[in-house]
């Protein structure tokens, strides 16, 4: 069952960079749907402990992965829940400051929780499944009929010199050098 929450559409950008007006080009702009508690408010990036603790839990993974063993996956484990209550942490003082400072006025909580609760736009179309089959249908048949008379596609046959009918096995090694030359996406 999709959640409610699921279909937000309408995305906040955050600019980022020390000034806010312009961005930082070393860094990729935040894409979100809510608030990010996490993120700093005056600069758009991550507050200092929150970006410490990633880049520590980064670099406890690609040790792993580099070298897997039990002891680095355990330090890395760990770290990455450590970050997980770091986030939680945050979320929770972040709301729950939010709430706070809207003593006295009882329309203030829910334009902050709007966000969280309702979805940016209704996305229902009036057409049913039958109709959007009707048009995709009718589309393709005149697609059909206004290529019915253009003249079949001339394709020739090029030489290939040497033809390639037989390949040969790659080694583990040579596919271990491959992936470890590639960069990480």
């Amino acid at each position: 069952m999709p959640s409610k929450y699921s279909d937000m559409t309408k995305k906040i950008r955050i600019k980022i960079g020390p000034d806010s007006t312009r961005p930082d080009p070393r860094l990729k702009p935040i894409s979100m749907t809510r608030p990010d508690p996490r993120v700093d408010p005056t600069h758009g990036q991550l507050c200092a402990e929150c970006h410490a603790a990633r880049v520590k839990t980064r670099k406890l993974e690609k040790a792993y992965r580099h070298q897997t063993s039990t002891e680095s996956r355990t330090s890395w484990r760990e770290q990455f829940i450590n970050q997980r209550i770091l986030y939680q942490r945050k979320f929770v003082s972040y709301w729950s400051a939010a709430i706070s400072s809207c003593q006295g006025d009882f329309r203030a909580p829910w334009s902050k929780l709007r966000p969280l609760l309702h979805s940016g736009s209704n996305a229902t179309s009036q057409l049913t499944a039958d109709e959007y089959a009707q048009f995709f249908i009718t589309k393709i048949e005149r697609i059909r009929a206004s290529t019915a008379t253009a003249p079949s596609p001339i394709i020739e046959d090029r030489h290939i010199p040497e033809p390639l009918l037989a390949f040969e096995p790659a080694t583990a090694e040579e596919i271990l050098k491959i992936l470890n030359r590639s960069t990480v996406k």
